[in-house]
């Protein structure tokens, strides 16, 4: 995309603007029927009146958004300091060359740099009806854009409802951004570090270093290519792709906040009386309460850090609920959600997967009938849209910019959210400045445990599931790695006699490998041998990522028409059976860590009917990681014993 570069001077100051439909702003800088009947159509709510312009000096041929937008920001920093020349237009071509060079392209500096004074349009009747007709528009769309952050392409998709924007939909959105109403960047925006090297295809450069202004990815997801809107070599951001290209000359445009709603404090109920309303448990309830007292109180002043630095345990509106698996982490969120939308305010529950998205979709729309509830998901007919309530997979949270006054994350630490600032970044971004956000997690990162545990993270654990029985604490089967007795054709005696123990008491079992190779061949293995667990070969089966009939086996587990079946750490979360134990096989390989393997063994123990299911950790070494995961458990059991959760039946 090309724009238009113009600068406007008053009796006080300068001011350089880029525009996409040039033509609306020298209408309202030129045209004073125009601007009143913008301001008439804008209603009660219109910015006041700018001062009338001395002068208004724009280029005559479009630059490159880029480049334009480095040309403005170099302006507002000359004049902001006082340093102003006799001419706007020889400051302009100065600010263009600059951008230009900055940009690794100085051959280009001379060009496009011709200017013109924009004289004053004569006063009509027709003038003043066409500002207030686009102004009625303009404050359309700026509410329609409230809290959302798109590309031209995804708002052209969001309009394509035949409400009367398609046909003039630059004009209109160009006004709502000189009335401040709306905000647009180029998609890719300089970063505010030092310059960095690279190669162009075309020659050797020091370009500014560069940052997504959408996922806030910097140089090193960022590529290059030949860009035919531009063009020039363009960088785009690789990171965000597959939810739409961002260039540097691709348009980004942001709605203003969502309206503040303050928290009724009638809602803070103490933990008794949550637990009556909500049908909690005692730890729950208390879990609760601690994070309602802390969306409660008067927010801290901010970090200064960059937001995309922003981490959870330094953000200082962040609640972190430690919860053990199991625990009903869904239903300690319902008194949060409640005490926000009775309020006015909007919520969104974010969630690395898909499956988890669709789960809890009904769930909440049985739970708050009320209120008006978006499912976003890749795909998903709705993903424009922003309900009461939004529930929706993390990738979707980046097309909104401060829009809830609740974000819960939930399974935080779980592909593909763990370890991904572009979602950290997304995640931060849709909630407002002094919202809050609720992390749900049975396995915190290593940092987060450490900051809750040196009290710089504020956070409850729920140390226990809702039928108060201690967590089953993985046990021990020394046995050689799987290749080994595979290759042998031949189960370890150790292991065999635990697989044939768990079947004789009627439970289910959950056999973890680390590869999906192994799958095949152990299934093979352990069919040989039903006929001495007393089982038929076919409630024998495996399944991985790769399986395109997962989700059949994993109803048909479900359903106890399988036994035994053989995965990786695909279902390590999501899948709860009522009777179940778990092995993990070769569980010191490095790619087990200690939250997956704590994951894994909170697949036993879930049901009251068989609250003490078996957990065993099969491998040839004992490590470090084996030993932090059961300690884990055996801390969660600790606690909750020491604070009376536990039941004494």
């Amino acid at each position: 995309m090309k724009v238009l570069v113009y600068a406007v001077e008053t009796k006080d100051s300068r001011r350089a603007w880029w525009s996409v439909a040039p033509e609306v702003d020298k209408r309202y800088w030129k045209n004073v029927a125009f601007r009143e009947g913008v301001v008439a159509g804008w209603g009660e709510q219109a910015a006041a009146k700018p001062a009338r312009p001395e002068g208004v000096v724009a280029l005559k041929e479009r630059l490159p958004l880029g480049i334009a937008e480095s040309a403005c920001s170099r302006l507002a920093e000359l004049w902001k300091s006082g340093s102003y020349s006799s001419s706007m237009g020889d400051d302009m071509r100065a600010a263009i060359r600059a951008a230009w060079e900055e940009a690794g392209e100085a051959e280009r500096s001379g060009a496009e740099s011709e200017v013109e004074l924009w004289d004053h349009e004569s006063v009509s009747e027709a003038g003043f009806e066409q500002g207030r007709a686009l102004a009625v528009q303009a404050r359309e769309l700026a509410e329609r854009l409230r809290g959302k952050s798109l590309l031209q392409a995804e708002l052209t998709a969001m309009l394509g409802d035949g409400r009367g924007f398609a046909g003039e939909i630059m004009q209109v959105m160009q006004l709502a951004a000189l009335l401040g109403a709306v905000q647009m960047y180029p998609a890719v925006t300089p970063a505010g570090s030092k310059p960095v090297r690279f190669r162009l295809r075309h020659g050797e450069g020091k370009p500014a270093a560069l940052r997504c202004g959408r996922c806030g990815s910097g140089e090193e997801r960022l590529r290059r290519t030949h860009c035919a809107s531009c063009g020039r070599w363009c960088a785009y951001c690789e990171a965000c792709l597959t939810m739409g290209r961002c260039r540097e000359c691709a348009l980004l445009i942001v709605g203003l906040p969502a309206p503040d709603r303050p928290l009724n404090r009638e809602g803070e109920l103490p933990a008794d009386r949550l637990a009556d309303r909500w049908k909690l448990s005692p730890a729950q309830s208390t879990a609760a309460a601690a994070a309602l007292a802390f969306m409660y109180r008067e927010p801290r002043k901010r970090s200064l850090s960059p937001f995309w630095k922003l981490s959870s345990s330094s953000d200082s509106r962040a609640f972190l609920i430690w919860a053990v698996t199991g625990a009903g982490k869904t239903e300690m969120i319902f008194p949060l959600l409640d005490a926000v939308l009775a309020a006015g305010g909007k919520a969104a529950i974010g969630t690395p997967r898909r499956d988890v998205v669709l789960e809890l979709a009904p769930r909440l729309a049985k739970a708050f009938p009320q209120f008006r509830h978006t499912v976003l998901y890749g795909g998903s007919e709705d993903r424009f849209d922003a309900g009461d309530l939004t529930v929706a997979t993390t990738h979707q949270l980046i097309r909104f910019r401060q829009a809830f006054d609740l974000i819960v994350i939930d399974e935080l630490d779980a592909f593909p959210y763990h370890n991904d600032p572009m979602l950290h970044f997304a995640a931060a971004n849709s909630r407002k400045r002094d919202g809050t956000t609720v992390l749900l997690s049975a396995t915190p990162p290593s940092e987060l445990q450490k900051q809750a545990r040196r009290g710089k993270l504020a956070h409850a654990r729920v140390p226990v599931r809702f039928h108060r029985r201690p967590l089953p604490v993985p046990k021990r089967l020394t046995v050689p790695p799987i290749m080994r007795w595979l290759q042998r054709r031949r189960i370890p005696s150790r292991l065999f006699k635990e697989i044939k123990e768990s079947v004789r008491r009627g439970a289910q079992l959950f056999l973890f490998v680390p590869y999906i190779r192994e799958i095949e061949p152990l299934v093979q293995c352990l069919r040989r041998c039903a006929v001495g667990f007393d089982l038929e070969r076919d409630t024998i089966e495996g399944t991985s990522s790769q399986d395109p009939d997962r989700g059949g086996k994993v109803t048909a587990f479900r359903d106890r028409r399988i036994r035994i079946l053989v995965t990786t750490t695909i279902l390590e979360r999501g899948v709860t059976i009522a009777k179940s134990d778990v092995f993990v096989l070769d569980a010191d390989k490095p790619l087990f860590d200690a939250s997956s393997l704590v994951q894994m063994a909170g697949r036993a123990g879930r049901s009251a009917d068989d609250p003490e299911g078996l957990v065993f950790f099969a491998a040839s070494a004992w490590t470090a990681t084996q030993k932090q995961a059961a300690r884990q458990i055996k801390e969660m059991n600790a606690y909750a014993r020491r604070n009376g959760y536990l039941s004494s039946e």
